[in-house]
Order: C-alpha cells, then structure tokens, then sequence
C-alpha cells in the first residue's frame, strides 16, 4: 500500500478503503479471503472499511457455478480483523 504510505508522509491521511461488494455494474461478489485481506489492511493503517453492499440481494446467473457467493462484511468477526467497519445498504 505506497499509496497510504506517501499520502500519509505528505500529511495527506487515507481515512477509509470503499468496497463495492458485489461490485457495479459487473455484479461479480469479493471471495471471503479479498474482504478479509481487506480488513486486515484497513486494521494496519487504522482506517475504516465502508462496505457498500447496496446490491446484495441481486442474484444475477445462479447457473454459474464458478461464481462467487456474496458474503456481507458483517458475516465476519470484526473483533480478529478490525475494528472500523461499516456497512451500507441502502434503498435504490
């Protein structure tokens, strides 16, 4: 993460990492090891995790069995991997 790193040396602070899980406009869902990576690197930097999960409970191609399922960032302990973490879900 040098990004985080020289924008912090320049006094300029990352305060949160946005996920879009599962993404737009592609509707493709994180695999549990990305959004617990991601955790884990907002605990390092001591930053949130905004989780943006407004498109959730769309299901796009359930024969597709190589797709991966969504998992809510509050599916996870947060006290093992960060403190910080919120969660969006909002009426569209």
């Amino acid at each position: 993460m040098t990004g985080c790193s020289r924008r912090r040396d320049e006094g300029m602070g990352i305060r949160a990492l946005l996920l879009c899980d599962p993404h737009n406009p592609l509707g493709r869902c994180y695999p549990r090891d990305t959004i617990i990576a991601s955790m884990r690197l907002c605990s390092k930097y001591g930053i949130h995790l905004l989780s943006d999960e407004l498109y959730a409970m769309l299901i796009y191609d359930v024969s597709n069995k190589d797709a991966v399922p969504f998992t809510s960032a509050l599916f996870f302990d947060g006290s093992e991997y960060i403190q910080k973490t919120i969660c969006m879900c909002f009426m569209a």
